[in-house]
């Protein structure tokens, strides 16, 4: 289990690197991608820590819609079914995460 403070670097990491208006030419960084990129296919449980830890904050359009559309919709793809109770229950305690993971849907 990766600790909370991990979860946050991520997810802080992952806004921030994204957040930036996408008609803006710019190097990103992207680390924060890979690293959650590496845990939807290693450590899935912890990737759900990230995807709810973004979804707690204040987000703009674009963000909102590339962690769905991105990171989320390749998580539900890589693993299906297998996470549904734990994604249930994030999507019930969490309205945006809820949005998030109804847009990831769409696309599947």
């Amino acid at each position: 289990m990766i600790p909370d403070s991990v979860v946050e670097e991520i997810a802080q990491g992952w806004i921030d690197e994204f957040s930036v208006d996408p008609y803006v030419v710019r190097e990103r960084e992207m680390s924060a991608w890979f690293k959650l990129d590496d845990l939807i296919g290693n450590d899935p449980h912890a990737a759900l820590r990230v995807f709810e830890r973004i979804a707690q904050k204040d987000l703009i359009n674009w963000t909102f819609e590339g962690i769905a559309v991105g990171p989320l919709r390749s998580f539900l793809m890589t693993h299906g079914d297998r996470y549904q109770a734990e994604i249930g229950l994030i999507r019930s305690r969490n309205s945006d995460f809820d949005g998030m993971h109804k847009l990831a849907v769409e696309g599947l």
